[in-house]
């Protein structure tokens, strides 16, 4: 994903239990000050980056003949150029 929108790659990580904790405080924090916003960091964004997932479309294309209309990255990039340009 980093290289789809020319950053470099991530060099470090944070133990699990520090950032559960991290985004544990932060959503209360953003609770108690009434923001109608969500952190940007919450238990369940921690929790989805444990994930190991591959999306793989093969069987829409055996079963309908389906083909993307880009690559992944492609598609990443492309979507990283669109939310900067909102910025």
């Amino acid at each position: 994903i980093a290289k789809a929108v020319n950053l470099p790659p991530p060099t470090g990580e944070v133990p699990y239990g520090v950032a559960m904790a991290l985004a544990a405080a932060m959503e209360a924090a953003f609770k108690l000050v009434g923001s109608k916003t969500p952190p940007p960091l919450t238990p369940f964004v921690v929790r989805l980056t444990k994930l190991r997932v591959i999306y793989d479309a093969s069987k829409a294309t055996r079963r309908l003949g389906w083909e993307p209309r880009m690559a992944p990255l492609d598609g990443i990039a492309k979507f990283a150029r669109l939310l900067n340009a909102e910025s």
